[in-house]
């Protein structure tokens, strides 16, 4: 941890964040990106709920991605040999695709 913030590329910082989600200690967040403009603007705060066993086409989730938390919404589930993927996507015309496995959701954004 360095000047208050964590290193999501440490697995411990992973896992002590994962806990924190499950446990409802967090349960809000402030976006600091603008892929999800205009739904979701740069520095608004969402919140969010930790169940993600209903996730559907069109739901927004926060998830791990490489080093830092993503937001985004879903735009296609897949379910290939028992494995779940979500292929995801900001709502700004700038915003990339994402293809993620379900484990490394932490939760759905409520509007």
């Amino acid at each position: 941890m360095q000047d208050g913030r964590f290193d999501l590329d440490s697995s411990s910082a992973k896992d002590f964040m994962s806990f924190l989600f499950e446990k409802k200690k967090i349960n809000k967040i402030k976006i600091i990106g603008k892929s999800m403009e205009p739904t979701i603007m740069k520095g608004e705060v969402v919140r969010f709920e930790n169940d993600i066993s209903n996730l559907k086409v069109g739901d927004i989730v926060l998830f791990f991605n490489k080093d830092h938390l993503t937001t985004h919404r879903i735009c296609e589930i897949i379910l290939n040999y028992n494995t779940k993927y979500y292929i995801t996507r900001g709502d700004s015309e700038n915003s990339g695709v994402e293809k993620i496995k379900e484990e490394i959701i932490l939760g759905k954004v409520l509007l």
